[in-house]
């Protein structure tokens, strides 16, 4: 979570989409694409051990479901090996400017990879 302004992006989503909230505000959320996936992010492992699930239950049984995690999601790429999911290959994190402050743990699944 980098507090980049996406409302753009996400407005242009149709469908269904889950949010974790605490009551007071929002903790992660998944929001599925029609091209399998979708933007994943989670405040804590619990919360992005749940999401990642989700996905992977939509996804059906002979769905095929990616994830974009960042390199430094240490636990959350644990994580995906434990329950069966293998690396494929690894992308760059560009960043042009001044770079920002940024969560990697918290990034769970990407809307593209033109777009973050």
């Amino acid at each position: 979570m980098t507090g980049e302004d996406r409302a753009h992006l996400l407005r242009t989503l149709e469908g269904p989409g889950w949010v974790a909230d605490d009551g007071g505000g929002v903790r992660g959320y998944l929001l599925p694409v029609p091209w399998g996936g979708g933007p994943i992010r989670a405040r804590d492992l619990a919360d992005g051990r749940t999401f990642a699930r989700l996905a992977r239950t939509l996804a059906g049984p002979g769905g095929t479901v990616r994830f974009w995690l960042a390199g430094e999601n240490e636990a959350g790429i644990g994580f995906m090996e434990e329950i069966g999911f293998q690396e494929i290959r690894r992308v760059p994190r560009m960043v042009r400017g001044v770079p920002l402050s940024w969560r990697p743990e918290s990034l769970w699944g990407i809307f593209s990879l033109g777009k973050g």
